[in-house]
């Protein structure tokens, strides 16, 4: 437990109907005790209870208010915890802070609540990240893959290839000692090295397998916190900027029949079933006229390369349906990621019907060709379904147990790579010393996303199981 006591707002700043201020700390109810009346019902409250009562300055009344007690080890922090729920505003919740702070408590630092809970052991520190995520969460799917990790689901993972890599080191670690101490060869004979070897290549080939499922989500938990890029592309005058402000659902881009209205790419954020998108109206493809033109059609290409889907639309009245191809030889990106947009579909001849219709008679066969419009039918609705189903079968599995930021994306990495190489060096039945440094190096990278020591848990299994008399 930490000595001191800590106070901060756990709400946002501003004006709002309630307020939450917190404390935590060995002296949180003693201290909200000094300033609340009636004067000893928080202190005789069990944990987990409300107290109603008002927040005194001498004999001055602040606020009426409700304390919530939390008393250790039952809290978040694992310390005795207050909550008091006062009315919102700037001035009330800055009296009460100085009140506390006056009494006794320090202010928080950033994140210091949650610190405090890790070093407690109420959570790992993959958690802890995960708390963050959630609160920054800009999607649905984003928030439950925070919440899964926050229950525990990516500690329980790497628990597991600790439980396996530690002993298997430790054992390592024995044999080594041995052979310095000078044993006989025929107790580490070339039948048993082989023997011990198939079975730290077996342990080490399923670990490898557990971290290349997380890794398999690395890209979707990246995707789920920037946002899955959607660039709307094609020629000026195209419809870009129509399509663009529909699926806002706000006039967000100028709409104009002038040819390179948009000369920048504009960005927005929508949440289609729970996924995050990132929609990108950009410049429309041609030769350009002027130096700001140049740099918008250049940083049209910027976010093509940056897209995870790229809609080409196409002016399906004005058009020329066989020149479709080469506008996507143009955007030099891979079929995968593309669909075409016939816009303005419900202003098409039913003749420019029959040859958009039959994709081969344009040398189409890949690239799915989606009828939409503003005004008329069918409507952005189907297009913005091409969309989904292209993107779920490109992302993967949203709600898989996901790595939760850059951190946890790199040391998952960085274990994997480690146990890859112990694997060759398994392979090609190499010193010990090498697949044992290697494996110390996955341990390290496990521990440290979850906020453990490896040295100490290796040194424990060493002398608790495998003392050799040191």
């Amino acid at each position: 437990m930490l000595s001191d006591t800590i106070v901060a707002q756990a709400t946002a700043r501003g004006k709002s109907a309630l307020a939450i201020i917190r404390l935590s700390g060995p002296e949180a109810i003693t201290i909200v005790d000094k300033l609340f009346k009636p004067a000893g019902k928080v202190a005789d409250a069990e944990s987990a209870t409300c107290v109603v009562g008002t927040v005194v300055d001498s004999d001055r009344t602040i606020d009426q208010v409700v304390a919530t007690i939390y008393r250790n080890p039952n809290s978040f922090t694992g310390e005795d915890s207050v909550e008091i729920s006062c009315h919102g505003g700037t001035l009330v919740v800055a009296q009460i802070l100085d009140l506390l702070e006056r009494a006794g408590a320090r202010p928080a630092k950033e994140g210091e609540f949650t610190h405090r809970a890790f070093l407690n052991g109420k959570i790992d520190l993959a958690q802890a990240e995960a708390i963050c995520a959630l609160i920054e969460a800009r999607c649905a799917a984003g928030a439950r893959a925070a919440l899964r990790v926050l229950a525990g689901g990516l500690g329980l993972t790497l628990e597991k290839s600790l439980n396996q890599l530690t002993p298997l080191l430790a054992q390592l670690e024995v044999s080594l000692d041995i052979l310095e101490e000078g044993t006989p060869p025929d107790i580490l004979g070339n039948s048993q090295r082989g023997s011990s070897t198939e079975q730290i290549e077996k342990i080490v080939r399923g670990e490898i397998n557990r971290l290349e499922t997380l890794l398999g989500g690395a890209k979707t938990g990246r995707l789920l916190e920037d946002g899955i890029h959607v660039a709307l592309v094609g020629k000026p005058n195209a419809g870009k900027s129509s399509i663009f402000n529909a699926f806002l659902s706000r006039d967000r881009a100028i709409v104009s029949p002038e040819p390179g209205t948009t000369r920048d790419s504009l960005e927005g954020w929508v949440e289609w079933n729970g996924l995050p998108l990132v929609l990108l109206d950009t410049a429309g493809l041609r030769l350009p006229e002027s130096e700001a033109e140049k740099e918008g059609i250049a940083r049209t290409r910027h976010a093509i390369e940056a897209a995870s889907i790229v809609v080409l639309v196409v002016d399906a009245e004005a058009d020329d349906p066989a020149q479709i191809k080469t506008a996507l030889l143009e955007i030099e990106t891979g079929s995968d990621q593309v669909l075409v947009a016939l816009h303005k579909w419900d202003q098409v001849s039913d003749h420019q019907r029959s040859m958009y219709e039959d994709p081969q008679s344009i040398g189409l066969t890949e690239t799915p060709l989606i009828p939409s419009s503003v005004f008329g039918s069918p409507g952005e609705d189907r297009l913005k379904q091409a969309i989904l189903e292209k993107l779920s079968a490109g992302i993967g599995d949203p709600d898989a147990t996901l790595l939760v930021g850059d951190r946890q994306r790199f040391l998952i990495n960085e274990a994997n790579l480690a146990l890859q190489r112990a694997l060759v060096l398994c392979q090609s039945r190499e010193g010990e010393e090498m697949i044992a440094f290697e494996l110390r190096n996955a341990l390290d990278q496990i521990g440290e996303i979850l906020g453990k020591s490896i040295g100490p848990l290796v040194l424990d299994e060493i002398f608790s199981r495998f003392c050799v008399g040191k």
